[in-house]
């Protein structure tokens, strides 16, 4: 599996903005990931923010993380269990088609934009990734790579 488990901001894709709570927009800068990408830190990758139904990890191998212009971009091999089959056919299906993120914010920007008052992530302490089919950024991909499922 594919995807993108944050994407940063673009102006011109209202999918890189998320409205925190009514007149508060968030958006994540490209630096926002920099430090767990490279200390090594451990994240999980997990169904609906659920560690209970952990995919992988950066630590076992089953999770690659790395960012590129557009944003946080991962591979996941999925598990060769129940679980792993279920969510295969769930974005195989599009039941699952979008990521999010739990993370803890290091530092930010606050700023106001047109009379908006926003929010830019620029240093997070990241927990898991998370597939979902409601994602706060819905500019987030997750797909099967082709002949992907369980290994």
């Amino acid at each position: 599996m594919i995807g993108y488990a944050a994407v940063f901001h673009n102006p011109g894709d209202q999918g890189t903005v998320y409205e925190v709570e009514r007149g508060l927009f968030e958006r994540i800068a490209p630096t926002a990931f920099e430090r767990d990408l490279r200390d090594g830190q451990d994240i999980l990758a997990c169904v609906a923010h659920d560690e209970r139904f952990t995919l992988g990890s950066t630590t076992d191998g089953r999770l690659h993380l790395s960012v590129d212009p557009r944003g946080l971009a991962f591979r996941l091999t999925l598990p060769d269990t129940a679980v792993g089959e279920h969510v295969a056919h769930l974005v195989h299906t599009r039941r699952v088609w979008g990521c999010s993120i739990n993370f803890d914010i290091r530092a930010s920007r606050r700023f106001r934009v047109r009379g908006v008052d926003a929010v830019e992530l620029t240093d997070v302490r990241l927990c898991h990734i998370a597939l979902t089919n409601r994602p706060a950024y819905r500019s987030t991909t997750c797909v099967l790579r082709s002949g992907a499922g369980p290994d």
